[in-house]
């Protein structure tokens, strides 16, 4: 999954991309302007790996250069990062 992906090398994308899943989530690979988790970085991340395989909705985005990860119900965190 990508998201805010840059237009030409020469810019750094758009930061405040989100990506939005439902169902089952397994991705590979995703990314966020750039930043990016591979599946075996995602083993690492406590909040990815609970996330992992279930059935449910979830937020991605960048906080501070790390992705993070919520349930879709907890929109209000992305909200309070965004209107920082």
């Amino acid at each position: 999954m990508f998201a805010g992906s840059p237009r030409a090398q020469t810019t750094q994308g758009f930061d405040e991309a989100i990506v939005y899943t439902s169902g089952k989530f397994a991705p590979t690979l995703l990314a966020i302007a750039g930043n990016y988790q591979t599946a075996e970085d995602m083993e690492q991340s406590f909040l990815a790996k609970n996330l992992e395989n279930m059935d449910r909705e979830v937020l991605v985005f960048l906080h501070d250069g790390v992705l993070t990860y919520t349930h879709a119900k907890d929109s209000a965190k992305l909200r309070a990062v965004f209107n920082q």
